[in-house]
């Protein structure tokens, strides 16, 4: 958790990581952030900080994805392509990401309860009244939805009795994420409309 951040930050300060973001993603991600029908967060097989300096290198607003930092008198720029390990849920920073890391567990399959747990501790933090959430996740308030481009993130979504999205933008094309099992899989993430209304669909809300 120390070196593997370290070497990724220097290959990327000498060119040696090009990281590529998909079309409309901040089109999109405003646009969820905006929707407090929605809550976003990451999970990921990376360590927090590397997620961190995967996504700058992309160009993608890691703000979207903190707990407030607003509070926090973030400067993104300033702060960008560091070893801020406050990004770790772990730490719980007001630049804390939501979600759940390598750093969490290895196995792909175990992040979305610690993710919607760190969540649902959130809540009960906030509305200290509404401590009666249920620890099952799949039968929760919380309606946790899993988007990605690997049958991995499909398969992790569907062990835990969560929905899916798979997204076309990698080496899998729609045929390998719905039969892995994604619910919803879109060729890309340009119609913002279009995923809105087929995700609130998949939970009955439209």
């Amino acid at each position: 958790n120390i070196i593997t951040p370290k070497l990724l930050r220097d290959d990327i300060k000498a060119g040696n990581f090009m990281a590529k973001k998909c079309p409309n993603v901040d089109v999109i991600l405003e646009d969820l952030a905006k929707d407090q029908r929605f809550e976003l967060g990451l999970l990921t097989g990376n360590y927090a900080v590397c997620a961190k300096l995967k996504l700058e290198a992309a160009g993608v607003d890691i703000t979207k994805f903190m707990y407030d930092p607003k509070k926090a008198n973030y400067d993104q720029e300033s702060d960008k392509f560091t070893l801020n390990y406050d990004v770790d849920p772990r730490n719980l920073t007001d630049i804390s990401f939501r979600g759940s890391f390598g750093s969490d567990n290895f196995v792909r399959r175990k992040l979305p309860p610690v993710a919607c747990q760190r969540y649902e501790e959130e809540i009960i933090q906030e509305n200290p009244d509404n401590n009666n959430m249920n620890s099952n996740i799949s039968d929760n308030n919380i309606k946790a939805l899993i988007i990605g481009d690997t049958p991995k993130d499909v398969d992790c979504a569907a062990f835990n009795g969560l929905k899916s999205v798979g997204v076309c933008t990698g080496r899998y094309n729609v045929d390998d994420l719905k039969n892995c099992g994604g619910d919803i899989v879109l060729e890309d993430l340009s119609n913002v409309d279009e995923f809105k209304n087929q995700v609130l669909k998949l939970y009955g809300q439209l």
